[in-house]
This record gives C-alpha cells, structure tokens and sequence, in this order.
C-alpha cells in the first residue's frame, strides 16, 4: 500500500523533488488506507478473466489492446507513463521501457505469460540490435585495444579537466587534433569520466568523477560526493546508462543518499531509484 501511494506521488506530473518512500506522512495514509483495502479483499469476487490473461490472445486486435493497456493504463505503469501515452506511436511503446521498473514490454510480457512464445507474433515486439558497420566495429575494437593498454586492463579512466580529456583522446586513442575530435564543447567541464567497450566503443560523462568511489579514481571527494551522488541516480542524462550500471553494480555510489548522510534505503534501493526515477535514460543506449 505504502508503495502504491508513493509511486503515484512519485510521479505526479507537477514540479517537485524525489519524495522519500519513508516519508511519515506515506506511512501515515498506507496505514490509515490498510484495513479498507484488506476488507475489500476479503469481500471482492476472484476475477477469473485474468486467469491466464498473458498466456495467449484470439487475434491481433487482442494482442493490441492488452499491450495499449500494459504500456501506461495499469496501476502500476500509468503514473510513469501518463507523460508520454499520448505522444508515442503505436510501435514506438515497443521501444520505450515502461514504469515502475523500465521493463520493455516483451520482458513484462516474458514475465507474466506462462508460455511467452505466443508473444513472438506481435510484430515489433522483440526489437533487434541495430547493425553496427563493420568499420565501426573496428574502430570501437581499436580504441578498445588502445585505452586498456593504456590504463592496464582497466575499462574506465579518470580525467581532472578539458586538457587531460584532449591529451588522452590525442595521445592515448591517437585521434586527430582538431576540434572535429576533441570535443571543444566541454572546454568549461571538469572531472570527465571515459568508459570503454569493445563493442559499442567510448562513453563519456562529464563534472562526475567527483561522486565515484572507485578504487582507482583519484578524483573522487566524498564532500563533493555527498551533495551530489544522489542526482546520478536521479538526473537525466548525468550519468550515461553503461556508467551508471557499473558504478550501481559495484557499490561505487556509497555517498549517494537523500539527506547528505549515510542512507542505507539507498544503497540498497539504488538500482530501483534508477530504473524508476529515469526510465529511458536507465534503459537508453
């Protein structure tokens, strides 16, 4: 209950900061709503029409309907998506994860259906990887080969401003000096963060390595960290997604909590603020 209450203030459409999921007046409204709802359990009929709801469907039309209705009009994924239901087209829900979780809807499909395999005939459903050109390919193995041999195997390197970041991109990956290769537009930036991967090549973030505790990051300051970790979690586009699951993963956002003090529902939960506070942006390659 307590969770259903702070999903929908959560994501209301107005303005406002992340409301904390322990917030006594949640507390207060989930225990004052309880004994309602359990007597209405209690005295509400089985609903049958949703015994095998997601196994299968009759027709294309059927299947249509009860992915519109998945997308953005259930309780739990229309307060994440009310913002969008009326501006994606048809295909496009396909290609949009979905609130409280950002679960595509073939893996909530996979999920609730006993058999999934019926679900294989929608078509776009199951989206494929888009083809890389092999030149890419190439190039992102090389930059691959060049920044690990570099850092000594490790994937991601710390920059303190814009002349490192340009002195690694044209010393280390040995791109051309010019400001088509450089990226002059984050000259005023700082505390760059470069993540490499064989296939999908070089990630960069910007004005965050302050707020990562990793081992080998020189430049992470835990005062910094401890104002601004959280938003890693929570901003747009801050933190790119490959970075953000990585430090997630690793425990390297310890500072990142709602109070600027240790916050241990955080660190348990960081995963879960991602994916529920950013959606696409957790999701988005």
């Amino acid at each position: 209950m307590a969770f259903l209450i702070w999903n929908t203030w959560q994501k209301a459409t107005f303005s406002h900061g992340f409301v904390s999921p322990l917030h006594p007046d949640i507390i207060r409204q989930a225990a004052a709503f309880l004994p309602l709802v359990e007597r209405a359990y209690e005295e509400a009929p089985e609903n049958e029409a949703l015994a095998g709801f997601w196994d299968t469907f009759a027709t294309k039309e059927e299947a249509e309907r009860k992915l519109t209705w998945l997308f953005g009009h259930t309780y739990l994924t229309e307060p994440s998506m009310q913002p969008y239901i009326a501006h994606v087209a048809p295909h496009d829900r396909f290609i949009v994860p979905t609130g409280p979780l950002a679960l595509f809807l073939h893996e909530w499909t996979d999920r609730l259906a006993a058999d999934p395999s019926r679900w294989k005939e929608v078509e776009g459903l199951y989206t494929s990887e888009p083809e890389v050109p092999e030149r890419v390919k190439e190039q992102n193995r090389r930059n691959y080969e060049l920044f690990t041999a570099h850092t000594q195997g490790r994937e991601v390197a710390y920059l303190p401003d814009y002349e490192a970041l340009r002195g690694f991109l044209t010393g280390v990956l040995q791109w051309p000096d010019d400001d088509n290769h450089t990226l002059p537009q984050f000259r005023a930036h700082r505390n760059f963060v470069l993540l490499v991967n064989r296939e999908k090549g070089i990630l960069l973030a910007k004005d965050v390595a302050a707020c990562i505790a990793d081992p080998d990051n020189p430049l992470y300051r835990p005062e910094e960290a401890r104002r601004k970790a959280f938003r890693l979690l929570t901003e747009e586009m801050l933190c790119p997604p490959d970075l953000l699951h990585r430090c997630i993963a690793n425990g390297w956002l310890p500072d990142a909590s709602l109070s600027g003090e240790a916050d241990s529902w955080v660190q348990e939960n960081a995963d879960f603020i991602a994916r529920h506070t950013l959606l696409y942006y957790y999701r988005g390659d």
